[in-house]
């Protein structure tokens, strides 16, 4: 057992509870933009959402952090951790490549749209956020 002052003088938090110091560790997290390898735990097709495997640990991974295709079970998978796009004590995974399902599986839904589309137009993306999961796309001079 160490005293508070040398736990703290190494970094570590402590809890001081009735004179006693209790050392509780930080949970340590990669900063956005560094990249992990892990893989494929489960991915639910339905809500759109799984799990990577990195290091021991659950990663929490959804559709739309996934480039241009679904994640499948046993896939390895390259990933940026975001803890603070996470749920608390979670990790999430975004920027995730490497995954080789169909997007288009995954893109069914259950939505409440009434199915009324007239077909498919052709346009020129205009911007797009990752960060919100939308953007706007010209179609003959109008922002659609």
């Amino acid at each position: 057992a160490i005293s508070a002052q040398a736990a703290l003088a190494q970094g570590r938090r402590v809890q001081a509870i009735f004179g006693l110091s209790i050392h509780t560790p930080q949970p340590q997290f990669r900063r956005a933009g560094m990249s992990a390898q892990g893989v494929v735990k489960n991915f639910f097709d339905g809500k759109a959402f799984g799990f990577i495997t990195h290091e021991g640990q659950d990663v929490f991974v959804h559709i739309k952090d996934c480039q241009g295709a679904k994640p499948v079970p046993g896939d390895t998978v390259t990933f940026d951790l975001d803890p603070e796009k996470a749920a608390i004590g979670q990790l999430k995974a975004v920027n995730v490549t490497g995954c080789t399902g169909s997007a288009e599986e995954c893109a069914k839904g259950k939505g409440k749209g009434k199915g009324k589309g007239g077909g498919s137009c052709q346009g020129t993306l205009k911007s797009f956020s990752a960060a919100s999961g939308y953007g706007f796309i010209d179609f003959n001079g109008t922002d659609v």
